[in-house]
């Protein structure tokens, strides 16, 4: 049963995106991600898709390779990344393709996910699902 609602509960958040990123001027295109003092192992570049499930637009997104302490410029191209919107990101991957993502809201409130495997994820990284 447990089994079921989790699939369930999956679903509908993938609808909920999905439903999200259907009207064009709702959805932030992220073309490159630009993270300074990392070195090009020469494993080229990824995709990710994150989702902002945080339940409020986030005014900016800052990413870094987990283990560094240096955070790329905002990484928006639109103005802001509506609650319940995906965007696609690309990456320069790493060893370990591990990364942090910072979300800035409108109200000066901030969170921060680490460790993110930018590498392992087949379908999007949710930021604010347990």
């Amino acid at each position: 049963m447990k089994n079921i609602l989790s699939v369930l509960l999956a679903a509908m958040l993938c609808l909920c995106v999905l439903a999200g990123c259907a009207k064009e001027d709702d959805t932030a295109e992220i073309t490159e991600v630009e993270i300074e003092d990392v070195e090009d192992a020469g494993l080229g570049e990824g995709l990710v898709t994150l989702a902002n499930m945080m339940g409020k637009d986030a005014v900016e997104l800052f990413a870094r390779p987990s283990g560094t302490t240096e955070w790329s410029k905002n990484i928006l191209s639109q103005d802001s990344l509506r609650a319940g919107v995906a965007v696609e990101m690309t990456y320069t991957k790493t060893e370990t393709n591990k990364f942090d993502v910072l979300l800035a809201f409108e109200d000066g409130t901030e969170q921060e996910f680490t460790g993110l495997d930018f590498g392992a994820a087949k379908t999007a990284i949710y930021l604010g699902v347990q």
